[in-house]
């Protein structure tokens, strides 16, 4: 039996031949049956290039006398941001975290936010909401879709590309996130062929999880702001994540899924599973 040999630099040797080997760190935001959106979202890099952004990511929260980055806390500009940093106010708190997102998407190869409208699938016909399931599984499925997609453009000579999972531990969400996983894995044999791990992590260890937890709130507050105008002082956050105007940093696409999209997912749903 032949024991994969591991690289640093995020690359898997099995028979002489290697395979990018990439870590996808994802988290959830919003509760599907009691708020207007959920969203999944997360950012994918080698273990190297994880590796290379801790440093700054542990400078950044040590300078802002953080002992860990949690969106629904520093996103509140009326609070201070720490016991020794201010920064109150939309200006000031966007100054202080703007750091972070640039310093992960200039590591990472590229980053994924799936935004479900909730309130809309929850006024879609019994049978589109049996299809989609629940608005997280949803969120969960495309968000998968999403990264094998980007990964093959991100590679397009790389004709094998696997896929290690991780997401946050919180209780309920962990048992659920696995169990789509592994049914998601039944269903799509390339799934099986990608996605070869599924993890779970602890935030307050895992600065990725970090990060996946601030690019999910702030994908959420955006769609909640789009679909149902409401308030988002914080938006120039959620603006420096998605700028396209620098070509050092890595991608962010983000999908908002309104009743539209929804309906027409659970109708080629029907029609792949008929097929």
């Amino acid at each position: 039996m032949q024991v994969p040999y591991f690289d640093p630099f995020g690359y898997v040797s099995l028979n002489g031949e290697l395979m990018i080997y990439l870590q996808a760190y994802f988290d959830e935001s919003g509760k599907p049956h009691d708020q207007d959106i959920a969203s999944f979202c997360g950012f994918i890099a080698t273990v190297d290039q994880w590796r290379n952004c801790w440093d700054a990511w542990e400078r950044l929260r040590s300078d802002r006398g953080l002992s860990e980055l949690k969106a629904s806390e520093v996103l509140n500009h009326s609070r201070d941001l720490s016991a020794t940093v201010s920064a109150q106010g939309v200006t000031a708190r966007v100054k202080a975290l703007a750091p972070f997102i640039h310093e992960i998407r200039k590591a990472v190869c590229f980053g994924i936010g799936v935004a479900v409208d909730c309130r809309a699938f929850r006024a879609l016909p019994e049978q589109d909401r049996l299809t989609l399931k629940n608005p997280h599984y949803w969120a969960f499925q495309y968000a998968i879709l999403i990264i094998q997609r980007c990964a093959r453009e991100r590679y397009p000579n790389e004709t094998d590309i696997k896929f290690v999972l991780c997401c946050d531990e919180e209780e309920s969400y962990a048992e659920a996130c696995l169990k789509m996983f592994i049914n998601l894995r039944m269903r799509f044999p390339e799934m099986r062929r990608t996605f070869v791990s599924f993890g779970i992590g602890d935030d307050k260890f895992f600065f990725q999880l970090q990060a996946a937890d601030l690019i999910a709130s702030l994908v959420r507050r955006e769609a909640d702001r789009k679909f149902y105008d409401a308030p988002f002082d914080m938006k120039p956050l959620y603006d420096l994540m998605l700028a396209k105007d620098d070509p050092l940093l890595a991608p962010v696409v983000v999908m908002p899924m309104d009743g539209a999209l929804l309906s027409g997912a659970a109708q080629a749903e029907r029609l792949r599973a008929a097929s």
